[in-house]
């Protein structure tokens, strides 16, 4: 299989398993949520691994997660949650990145960065999901 087969399929899995967590958040952990996955697939999930609280319209924040396991591969989304019925929030991740670190003992230290920004017209708040896959 080819570098740019192999993307693909792991791009259309992540997006499989961000859908997954999104399904299962919205209808309740009892309810049953299906995904298709190419055969190397191994395993998928998805952790909330952070909150962005009061984002003004315009204003961007920045996290990270530390310790991933290095054997994935990641997507990072973020669920708006609007503080009013009325006003609607709208929040997008402009970057994810990965940083690789060695530790002193030789062993490597997987880090996931995130960018997320208010693109709405109103302050609101968020929860940042972390979705993976591994093969």
């Amino acid at each position: 299989m080819s570098n740019r087969t192999k993307t693909r399929g792991v791009a259309a899995v992540l997006g499989a398993a961000a859908t997954v967590a999104a399904v299962g958040l919205a209808i309740g952990p009892s309810a049953p949520a299906v995904a298709v996955a190419e055969a190397e697939v191994g395993s998928a999930g998805a952790y909330k691994i952070g909150d962005v609280t009061s984002l003004a319209p315009g204003a961007s924040v920045t996290g990270g997660w530390n310790n991933t396991p290095t054997s994935r591969y990641y997507f990072v989304d973020v669920r708006p949650i609007a503080t009013t019925v009325t006003q609607p929030c709208t929040l997008e991740v402009t970057r994810s990145w990965r940083k690789q670190n060695w530790n002193a003992n030789n062993t490597r230290e997987l880090e996931v960065y995130w960018t997320v920004k208010n693109v709405g017209s109103y302050t609101c708040d968020g929860d940042v999901y972390l979705s993976w896959v591994s093969n």
